[in-house]
């Protein structure tokens, strides 16, 4: 585990803290209190950071120069509703966060070339969230303030939630994925799960096929998808039936906000596995 930073040599010192929100079935948001964008690189590529300045506020952390393992929230203010509306639709709890933290030479704004800099500062997952909106009544506008509570990941680990089995195939068990089905000549009974999603709920795999029976051989393209749970859109598929039952199944159009199997504790025990030197240093661009 990495020591204290060694900042005895620099006259006029500032630290930026750069936040990395993976959200399932949505995307990666990436943010910071600097003032100007600035690039980091991770571990699948170089990713720029959009600068947010005082509108994005993070809590104390108890302790400055060692990783936090305490709980923390992010506050960003002025969020436009329709951002927020969007939001509302996919599972934010339990969402992977990384704080980095930067320090520069407050004087030329770069970043100071010292062993440990920049560095994991949080680890964790989030825990809850809730919005706040405030109306002005005179100038009659009205603002948002997202606020979201983060939880380390070793303080997840350390808390085992009771009454719940916290392994990976107890999750997908209780918490399945969508089921869907398609319209097929002749029979009934055909339906499968979706297991995985990517970016906006686009269907990635599927799985537990089941394949019905009494269908019209042949093979039945541009397949449009049925819910049968969850909210899915656009998905649609190749189906080729022999034997009056289902043989194959192939997603030509993955659509949109398809629910996959929960994943939340594969999630904690990925981040912990991948972040737990907490003290390792990141690479700048």
């Amino acid at each position: 585990m990495a020591g204290s930073l060694n900042l005895s040599s620099f006259g006029s010192v500032k630290q930026s803290l750069f936040i990395k929100m993976v959200i399932p079935d949505y995307g990666t948001l990436r943010m910071s209190n600097h003032d100007v964008p600035y690039s980091l690189v991770e571990s699948d590529g170089t990713y720029v950071y959009s600068p947010m300045g005082a509108l994005l506020a993070v809590s104390e952390f108890n302790n400055e120069l060692r990783p936090s393992q305490n709980d923390i929230t992010i506050s960003l203010a002025a969020i436009d509703q329709a951002f927020i509306s969007g939001m509302m639709g996919y599972a934010i709890k339990g969402s992977e966060v990384v704080i980095t933290r930067v320090f520069f030479n407050a004087n030329t704004g770069v970043a100071l070339n010292i062993a440990g800099n920049p560095s994991a500062r949080f680890v964790g997952i989030i825990a809850n969230y809730s919005f706040n909106d405030e109306y002005n009544q005179f100038s009659q506008t009205a603002s948002t303030t997202i606020s979201v509570s983060c939880s380390s990941i070793v303080s997840v680990l350390a808390q085992k939630i009771a009454g719940q089995f916290t392994n990976n195939a107890e999750r997908k068990y209780n918490f399945k994925g969508s089921f869907v089905t398609a319209t097929i000549p002749g029979g009934t009974g055909f339906q499968f799960r979706v297991l995985t999603t990517n970016t906006n709920g686009a269907i990635a795999t599927i799985g537990d096929i089941i394949a019905g029976s009494g269908y019209t051989n042949g093979t039945y393209t541009s397949r449009t998808l049925i819910n049968i749970t969850g909210s899915g859109v656009n998905g649609v598929i190749t189906v080729i039936v022999a034997g009056g039952v289902v043989t194959s199944v192939t997603v030509t159009t993955p659509g949109t906000g398809y629910r996959a199997d929960d994943a939340g504790f594969s999630r904690v025990a990925a981040i912990a596995t991948s972040n737990f030197d907490f003290g390792k240093p990141l690479a700048t661009a």
